[in-house]
């Protein structure tokens, strides 16, 4: 059972972050972003898939946290200078940041 909600905020990152990631690496010709060139977007696509597939494994958790949390730090970044609105992705950061960290720690939970 800990181990099932260690996880549980662990999946709505994952999933957000491999549909991003797929998106980036299928239609990368149809989307708008502010990097155009299919080259970036297809290399942004592998590097998010790399990040979470260290997300995901125990031993590089930290690292995978890390580059998730840069990368959305950007999109905020981006979002703030075009006037967009960046509270989601402000919560998208929060939310692999507390997943990580809940993994990552060894919270004091006595079995029943």
């Amino acid at each position: 059972m800990k181990t099932i909600l260690l996880w549980l905020p662990s999946i709505p990152v994952i999933i957000f972050f491999v549909q991003n990631a797929f998106e980036k690496i299928v239609k990368h010709d149809q989307l708008d972003k502010i990097g155009t060139s299919p080259t970036l977007l297809i290399t942004t696509g592998l590097v998010l898939l790399i990040a979470i597939g260290l997300f995901i494994y125990h031993r590089t958790i930290l690292y995978g946290t890390l580059i998730l949390s840069l990368y959305m730090t950007a999109i905020v970044a981006i979002h703030i200078h075009k006037g967009k609105g960046f509270y989601l992705t402000m919560l998208i950061i929060i939310g692999t940041l507390v997943a990580g960290w809940l993994r990552k720690t060894y919270l004091p939970i006595k079995p029943d």
